[in-house]
């Protein structure tokens, strides 16, 4: 009796078109982030992402009465992203770095496509 499988005949080509499938999806991602990115940059789209949370708002309302802990909590962002800057940081400084730093932690994936289109754009720019 031997051991080796027998693929049926086409499954074997399944997985790759499903591959290929995944890739050209990316890759349209990117291709749409970048897009974004230039809509953006040309002012066409908002810079502002606004959402509804209330813990959230009483978080950053209360960080922005008490300075000593906001300026603790941007240190600790920056330090967590890698970033070297000593100036005072603000509230919308904090929830940039946060939010990058949970979609780097949470789904890098979407933070690879993010900097691919990032390169995308600056290589269309030159």
């Amino acid at each position: 009796m031997s051991d080796d499988l027998k693929i049926p005949e086409g499954m074997a080509d399944d997985r790759g078109s499903t591959l290929d499938e995944e890739a050209k999806a990316t890759d349209r991602f990117v291709d749409d982030l970048a897009a974004a990115l230039g809509a953006v940059e040309r002012g066409d789209v908002a810079k502002t992402v606004s959402f509804r949370d209330g813990r959230t708002a009483a978080l950053f309302n209360a960080l922005g009465e008490n300075d000593n802990e906001l300026q603790q909590a941007v240190e600790d962002a920056r330090a967590a992203a890698g970033v070297d800057d000593d100036s005072e940081g603000d509230r919308s400084e904090l929830l940039r770095l946060l939010v990058r730093l949970g979609l780097n932690e949470v789904t890098p994936r979407l933070a690879d496509a993010e900097k691919q289109a990032r390169m995308q754009r600056i290589e269309d720019d030159y």
